[in-house]
């Protein structure tokens, strides 16, 4: 079950679905006349996402001028946009911990985590029109390795055979399965009804240039890169003229890109526990 496995998605029964708490803030926030109280009401009754929402919104991830006490007060400053982005990503934490969860598939999860703050961080330095969509971006753009887990023969067998090594996880699964993560994410995408932005996003991480939201996916590629070349991903494959090519193109000089390196790092490792990593 490889290739056939795309046509399969969307009548298999035990597929992972979108988390509860983020199906029904996507479900309000999807109706023009939703009101601020009926989000901070579902949100709040998931204490871990409401908790997580609050120490993000006063982390130097966001930055506020003043304490974020509530929730009330996160969604005022961060606005719905940011808030359902959070809650979406922080959800997906769920489908990493209950889906054969092993310690290769938690270290796919550390890696998407850091994607997420480093494009977020790279976003607000460059493009800020785009930074609201880069953080959940980043969450999922790795979720189709879940996906071929649960249901390729020896996928996680391969995922053990290049832990470490400098072979691509993408290059590697097109060369046994003709198939790869960014393509059974972005179907996933899709079964999930999220905006088709992140399904081309998803699709086409590895490949910016191919993207119809090029602005967007270009810094999911190079965040990607940059992250596994932190070694923070199963393989330690990158590439490292396409990390180049894009710090010229979006003209990340030296001195931006050691602020941007700055950040991620009190990000990344003063709020760990949130992500639950160690």
């Amino acid at each position: 079950m490889s290739r056939e496995l795309l046509e399969k998605l969307e009548t298999i029964e035990d597929l992972p679905t979108m988390p509860q708490t983020a199906k029904k803030v996507l479900d309000i926030l999807n109706r023009p006349d939703f009101s601020f109280a009926e989000l901070v009401s579902v949100i709040s009754k998931d204490m871990n996402i409401t908790a997580s929402i609050l120490r993000l919104a006063n982390s130097a991830l966001y930055s506020p001028r003043n304490e974020i006490q509530n929730l009330t007060q996160a969604l005022s400053f961060l606005g719905a946009n940011n808030i359902k982005n959070l809650v979406v990503a922080l959800s997906t934490k769920v489908l990493f911990e209950n889906f054969k969860a092993s310690l290769l598939i938690h270290k796919v999860w550390e890696h998407s985590v850091a994607v997420a703050i480093y494009a977020r961080i790279v976003s607000l330095k460059i493009n800020k029109k785009v930074s609201e969509e880069t953080f959940l971006m980043g969450m999922l753009h790795d979720i189709g390795v879940i996906i071929m887990n649960l249901y390729i023969e020896n996928y996680e067998i391969m995922i053990s055979e290049i832990y470490g090594s400098n072979e691509s996880l993408y290059k590697k699964e097109k060369e046994l399965f003709a198939l790869t993560h960014s393509e059974v994410g972005a179907k996933l995408a899709e079964i999930w009804k999220l905006p088709e932005i992140y399904k081309d996003t998803i699709l086409h991480h590895h490949d910016y240039t191919k993207s119809a939201h090029k602005d967007y996916c270009i810094l999911i590629d190079y965040a990607d890169n940059v992250i596994s070349r932190k070694g923070i991903n199963v393989s330690n494959y990158y590439d490292e003229n396409k990390i180049k090519e894009i710090e010229k193109f979006l003209n990340i000089d030296e001195e931006t890109a050691q602020e941007i390196e700055s950040i991620f790092e009190e990000v990344y490792n003063s709020e760990k526990e949130i992500f639950a990593l160690k």
